[in-house]
């Protein structure tokens, strides 16, 4: 467990370094949170008959790959941002929303998850997985997430609209902003890209 850097005596929890690494790798909180909840309820014990456990269902072979023990909850929550954040920054996309959502559906679905446009594909080299669905699916746990416990359950359960498939999208847009995305503005993470960049409002 590591120790407090400002208190040696002190060993951190679990929560104070799932935060103390989403910072590290500069990851939004709102999306962090999002995928997590997704990819297994937040649960630690979480299997999946593929063979990724725990709250971030890392892997295997990724977690060997960055020299982590995907057993450890402390050692498996820095794989999961390192992995998390390597993903974004091997994304060639004109926004910053763009290559997050783009890391997010890789993480899920393998690096064919995104083609070199940024369009989801629906359905992964596994043959099983489904990175647009994932992508909107974490989209609407961040809406959820972010609305005030007063919301109405008819507000809770509005749909968010998928990305617009590359081809639709205008060319101006193309140059402009890259993909469109799902159109919902969450806390601190900004699922449409023509209102700004992530740079600018992570939270």
């Amino acid at each position: 467990m590591p120790q407090d850097p400002t208190n040696p005596n002190r060993q951190i929890s679990i929560e104070e370094w799932e935060e103390t690494v989403r910072q590290r790798y500069s990851i939004p909180k709102s999306l962090w949170k999002g995928m997590a909840e997704q990819e297994s309820g937040g649960d630690w014990g979480a299997t999946s008959p593929t063979g990724v456990r725990g709250k971030y269902q890392v892997t295997k072979a990724t977690a060997k790959q960055y020299g982590y023990n995907r057993d450890d909850p402390f050692e498996q929550t820095a794989a999961a941002a390192k992995h998390l954040r390597t993903l974004y920054d091997s994304i060639d996309l004109p926004s910053d929303n763009a290559r997050w959502w783009g890391a997010l559906a890789k993480y899920y679905g393998g690096n064919d998850a995104i083609d070199a446009a940024g369009n989801f594909r629906r359905v992964s080299v596994d043959g099983v997985s489904d990175p647009m669905t994932h992508v909107n699916r974490v989209a609407e746990r961040i809406r959820k997430m972010s609305q005030p416990q007063e919301a109405t359950q008819e507000a809770l359960q509005a749909p968010v609209q998928p990305p617009t498939p590359w081809k639709d999208v205008p060319a101006a847009d193309k140059k402009r902003r890259g993909p469109v995305l799902p159109q919902y503005q969450g806390e601190g993470f900004l699922v449409n890209p023509s209102i700004e960049t992530l740079s600018q409002v992570t939270g």
